[in-house]
């Protein structure tokens, strides 16, 4: 009877850690996907002169080759905003992220639903510092990004 219950209580381990997997991923993506830098990446990769990537074809490069060697180094201003402006809106997404990843503290819970639970037990001062610093940590990242396009740093050889 106790190999049972033991076989039993393993079995049912492996699944809460599979479940908990599966969730995490589903957040991760959830996260990713409801903030998708598609608008910077799309006016990056058009801006980047045709002509050139003729010439990569031309010159017996593969598309994949093309794409990394001529288009993605093009194309750096734009795939660095795109990325840091989904990485700023991903660390104040709730919603989705509680909907299908739920909260499974330090497996799905992120720092706005960290924010939510301090809230919810009453704790508003560690909620209004977390926040405080989500906030910092965005303006902090957002301001680097727009600084380093003004000065233009940012680009092949100096030009954009």
């Amino acid at each position: 009877m106790r190999d049972v219950l033991a076989e039993i209580c393993a079995e049912k381990r492996a699944h809460v850690a599979r479940a908990k997997a599966v969730r995490s991923e589903a957040a991760l993506l959830a996260g990713i996907s409801e903030a998708p830098p598609v608008q910077p990446f799309a006016a990056a990769f058009s801006l980047v002169d045709p002509r050139l990537v003729e010439a990569s074809s031309v010159l017996g490069a593969s598309k994949l080759r093309t794409f990394f060697r001529v288009v993605l180094p093009l194309s750096v201003p734009g795939v660095v905003t795109g990325i840091a402006l989904s990485f700023a809106h991903t660390m104040g997404e709730f919603g989705v992220v509680l909907m299908i990843g739920g909260n499974i503290p330090g497996a799905t819970q992120t720092v706005s639903i960290w924010i939510y639970d301090q809230v919810q037990s009453l704790n508003y001062a560690a909620a209004n510092r977390m926040a405080v610093l989500l906030l910092i940590v965005c303006f902090v990242v957002l301001t680097l990004l727009y600084g380093l396009r003004r000065n233009r740093k940012w680009g092949v050889w100096g030009w954009q």
